[in-house]
């Protein structure tokens, strides 16, 4: 079984989810996160 690290969070459709809450956009323009939170 492989464990997903959440310390690190996820990228899914442009969207960084960490513990299934959605905490950045990414931006390919500018190659960085925009955080939400």
């Amino acid at each position: 079984m492989v464990e997903e690290d959440l310390s690190v969070g996820r990228c899914h459709n442009n969207i960084l989810w960490y513990e299934n809450k959605a905490v950045g956009l990414w931006h390919n323009d500018e190659n960085d996160f925009l955080f939400l939170v």
